[in-house]
């Protein structure tokens, strides 16, 4: 093994971690007080927990897949791994497509579902190029990884910025 595929499968427990990561900021406590009217207010707890219902799931499915990705003795092992965090992240996100966002954050909530759309759909690709033995199908899945850190924190700043705090 080269000392490339060797990095390969730290690459993707560092993209899961990202993944991880976002969605466990996500199942925090929601202290944060508004002075909006109750009715207002109760929309957009609501909705914080709407959401935070459907990400949750994510953080274990990806605590799940950097354990597996450490103990893969090829690339080929990352396969079954990457199929189920690609179903967890797909039920995620058809989930989060789901939720009813308040009319404030509608464009946030459809930029929010097409980024978890995009990470279901560059694991489910990591997953078969895993299944083919392909290390640049790897690196594919790590920028998009990347990717989607970049776009969930700038979303997270947006939604933050409004007074939904995930």
């Amino acid at each position: 093994m080269t000392r490339d595929e060797a990095r390969r499968p730290a690459r993707v427990a560092a993209t899961a971690a990202v993944v991880l990561l976002l969605a466990a900021a996500g199942c925090g406590d929601d202290d944060e007080g508004t002075d909006v009217a109750a009715d207002a207010d109760q929309i957009q707890k609501d909705y914080v927990d709407d959401v935070r219902a459907a990400i949750g799931p994510i953080a274990p499915q990806s605590q799940q897949l950097i354990a597996q990705v450490s103990q893969a003795q090829s690339i080929s092992d990352l396969s079954q791994p990457l199929d189920e965090a690609e179903k967890g992240y797909r039920t995620a996100t058809r989930e989060l497509a789901d939720v009813t966002p308040p009319e404030d954050v509608v464009a946030l909530h459809d930029r929010l579902v097409e980024a978890q759309r995009q990470i279901a759909d560059a694991t489910k690709e990591a997953e078969q190029a895993a299944d083919q033995g392909s290390r640049d199908g790897l690196d594919a899945f790590s920028e998009a990884g990347d990717r989607y850190a970049r776009r969930s924190r700038a979303l997270s700043e947006q939604f933050s910025e409004l007074g939904y705090e995930f």
